[in-house]
């Protein structure tokens, strides 16, 4: 069955309508027709089995709705210095794919280039499409590009704050995730060339574990999705 996003707001009544570009892939890309079944999800949990009884717009007759406890772990923070060139882009697919809850583009000391505020849009399609394909029905939020310092003011409580870290006296990553019983996890990836010393103290002051991956040193993209995984491996 063909799956489709359809924003909260737009949830009303017993018919819904896409928008012009999940219609215009629906039917355009996937050929789906009127009488053809689709399930439509929100990112939030809500679902429904529905009927297309229009095109152009696309509207769809509700069969059966619910409220659905999706699997996957619900409290993973991804707080990412932003990488060069399109990395960012994997990076925010892997991670709705990998099932966490939130993530926050970061502007930290040695990030090469800024973003336009443009491709935060960009990333919050790539999530969508992220869900759609792998049959998640919750959706992470992809915050505004944010300064370090606010990142860590304005993200938490988390039960548990880890910084990826090179310095020697870092704990191994897996024995800090085998010893926790924490719900709510973020974890701060740096950009190439890693953070600095002060952007690991503050996180440090901030209540943050220092973390190894491991002997490798790892890419930006490579070093997220490493974590994610353990964390749900472990969760």
């Amino acid at each position: 069955m063909h799956r489709c996003y359809l924003e909260s707001a737009e949830w009303k009544g017993s018919d819904l309508q896409l928008s012009a570009d999940e219609g215009r892939h629906l039917c355009k890309v996937l050929r789906a027709g009127v009488g053809d079944e689709v399930f439509v999800f929100d990112g939030a949990g809500r679902t429904a089995v529905t009927r297309i009884n229009a095109l152009n717009p696309v509207v769809l007759e509700i069969i059966k709705e619910e409220l659905q406890e999706c699997s996957g772990s619900g409290g993973i923070t991804l707080i990412q210095s932003l990488p060069k060139g399109k990395r960012m882009d994997l990076i925010v697919e892997k991670a709705t794919e990998l099932g966490v809850s939130t993530i926050v583009p970061v502007v930290t000391e040695r990030v090469i280039a800024i973003p336009k505020a443009d491709r935060v849009e960009r990333w919050r399609r790539i999530v969508v499409s992220a869900a759609k394909q792998c049959g998640s029905c919750r959706m992470p939020r992809v915050l505004d590009i944010m300064s370090y310092e606010k990142a860590l003011e304005d993200c938490g409580p988390f039960d548990l704050l880890l910084v990826g870290s090179l310095n020697a006296d870092a704990k191994l990553l897996r024995e800090v995730l085998r010893d926790s019983k924490a719900e709510s996890i973020a974890v701060i990836i740096g950009p190439e060339g890693d953070l600095t010393a002060d952007e690991i103290d503050l996180a440090v002051k901030s209540g943050a574990l220092q973390v190894s991956f491991g002997e490798l040193v790892l890419r930006v993209e490579t070093a997220a999705l490493y974590v994610i995984s353990a964390i749900r491996y472990e969760s």
